[in-house]
């Protein structure tokens, strides 16, 4: 796999805003990448199912060039960030909670319990955190929905359980077997800055005789 710390890594591609560099892979091989995040995914009882490939061609007008880092397809399912776009000293979200919606700024906007953002219902004072993510419909659903998880938070840490088949028949997935190495990263919000996991986790399955 290819990370390059330059704000352009990749010839022909899109400088990158962060200057952290992307992930990609040059080989020819997929990396799989099961992204477990704790708003977005952990009501849906789901990783989310990525991976690694190939740089992708960059669209004209699209916000955020990923290169390599790509979801699963999917047949039905989404969340949806909740804010229009930003501003130099502000944030407009797409949606506001209803009067009687009680939220926690740690959990998902109900679609229904939240109407569009119109600035004449837009009471709150600056600087009020409000929920950061919405659903608009199910769970994910079709290859991207692969991965099982859910965690619970206590005691200063989580506690997260994750569960996959050995292998999808998915060509976005690596199938799990003796001898498969796992790595294990924490993102929290760090675009591509996250942790590194040095030694991989090798599976080993009871009673393989490759063993």
């Amino acid at each position: 796999m290819l990370c390059i710390w330059d704000s352009s890594p990749l010839p022909n591609k899109p400088s990158n805003w962060h200057k952290k560099g992307y992930h990609a892979s040059l080989d020819g091989h997929v990396r799989d990448l099961w992204h477990w995040k704790a708003i977005r995914t952990n009501d849906m009882m789901l990783a989310d199912d990525n991976y690694f490939g190939a740089p992708i061609t960059p669209r004209t007008g699209e916000r955020r060039y990923t290169a390599g880092y790509q979801t699963d397809g999917k047949e039905s399912g989404a969340y949806i960030m909740n804010w229009q776009w930003y501003k130099k000293d502000a944030i407009i979200p797409r949606r506001l909670p209803n009067p009687s919606t009680k939220y926690s700024t740690e959990e998902v906007l109900p679609w229904f319990g939240s109407t569009p953002y119109q600035t004449q219902h837009d009471t709150y004072p600056l600087g009020t955190t409000l929920p950061s993510v919405l659903y608009r419909s199910n769970r994910f659903e079709g290859d991207r929905a692969d991965v099982r998880a859910h965690a619970q938070y206590a005691d200063g840490r989580w506690h997260l359980e994750m569960a996959r088949k050995n292998d999808t028949h998915s060509d976005k997935d690596v199938a799990l077997k003796s001898g498969v190495c796992l790595w294990v990263a924490a993102f929290d919000g760090a675009q591509i800055a996250h942790t590194h996991h040095m030694q991989g986790i090798k599976l080993a399955y009871q009673g393989d005789k490759a063993l």
